[in-house]
């Protein structure tokens, strides 16, 4: 991962630069955040009780994180056409998440972490599930507004990534793709339903025969999938709920101890030996007050920049997107892990922005 990160910004930068495209780069308000947080994880390094571990994890964000900003902010203007950049980059999730989900749904295996939970050799599930989770996305997306024969591809690679996401079984994940799945289906009120009434509902149907067989086959899992409801209602909570909210009572602590500057970059994993699992408090806690408003202002913006949509998108799939990884990052890993949502902010403020110098509206 570190070795991809490094190289992803050179890349792209070069090409723009071989390419004689740097005219065509516009500084924008989320570029001085991005690299405001990198400033700030330099910063809380200094003043850390644990300098490496500080400056480890400000080059994890830099590298693993930022990077991916940078990379899809300076792909974007080798385009000339952003609807393209846009179709290049869906179509580039799709064939990765069948890729992912045939090799997975092959393997068949469940890691000693993570029982009765489809992952790739003993890896996170979680990551396997947001990769499924964006394909699906998409798959959706495609199969709601391809005519005719051109929507055969996307609804054969839709019965293996669904089939795939649902049995990794990450209920942040389902419920961030229900989320984007609502935001899709309600766009121009409801008029891509309409017109596509038919692989709509075949798609559902596909999606119940699944649900079906897993129900059949795999009880856990979907007792799994629906415990959380009965958990937070009788306040018997299980290990993933009780990890999640003891993390996030440790950063509120943390934020009350450290409330300026916060503790430390990438101190509350090494203290805690848990993930924050939510972007907000993880900031509070380890950047204190900066942290948090950097955050704030980061995703409000995007909000902002979808609301007002001054690049006059017709289609919420990058919306869409953006608000399945954003939910994601409430509840699972750290902010620095999270590289699609880097991606995915930069693409709204490519997408909903003010249009650019030679680029086309998507």
């Amino acid at each position: 991962d570190y070795n991809f990160g490094l190289w992803l910004t050179p890349i792209s930068s070069s090409k723009v630069i071989l390419k004689d495209k740097v005219s065509l780069v516009r500084f924008k308000f989320a570029d001085g955040i991005i690299f405001g947080f990198f400033l700030l994880y330099i910063l809380s390094a200094f003043f850390s009780n644990d300098l490496v571990i500080g400056l480890e994890f400000s080059l994890r964000y830099l590298f693993l994180g930022a990077s991916f900003y940078f990379f899809a902010r300076f792909s974007y203007v080798l385009y000339l056409d952003k609807g393209k950049f846009i179709n290049d980059y869906m179509h580039g999730i799709l064939i990765t998440g069948f890729i992912v989900a045939v090799t997975a749904l092959m393997q068949n295996n469940s890691s000693s972490q993570y029982t009765m939970r489809l992952t790739v050799g003993d890896s996170s599930t979680i990551p396997l599930a947001i990769t499924l989770g964006q394909a699906a996305v998409v798959n959706v997306y495609y199969i709601m507004t391809q005519k005719g024969k051109k929507s055969i591809p996307y609804l054969i690679s839709f019965l293996p990534i669904v089939y795939a996401f649902l049995a990794a079984n990450t209920r942040s994940v389902v419920i961030g793709f229900i989320l984007a799945l609502l935001l899709l289906l309600s766009s121009d009120k409801f008029s891509i339903v309409r017109k596509n009434f038919g692989k709509v509902l075949l798609a559902i149907s596909g999606m119940a025969v699944f649900i079906g067989y897993i129900i059949t086959n795999n009880a856990e899992l979907v007792a799994r999938l629906f415990s959380t409801f009965g958990h937070i209602a009788t306040e018997q909570y299980g290990q993933s709920e009780s990890e999640r909210i003891d993390a996030w009572h440790h950063a509120i602590a943390t934020f009350y101890e450290h409330p300026i500057l916060g503790e430390g970059v990438g101190i509350f994993i090494q203290r805690f030996n848990m993930y924050p699992h939510n972007i907000f408090f993880e900031s509070a806690a380890e950047t204190g007050i900066v942290g948090i408003l950097l955050t704030v202002v980061l995703i409000g913006s995007c909000f902002y920049s979808i609301i007002t949509n001054k690049g006059d998108v017709k289609t919420p799939v990058v919306a869409a997107m953006f608000i399945f990884l954003f939910f994601v990052s409430l509840v699972s890993l750290s902010f620095w892990m999270h590289k699609a949502l880097f991606t995915s902010i930069a693409l709204i403020f490519i997408t909903y922005g003010n249009l650019e110098k030679g680029q086309n509206n998507f």
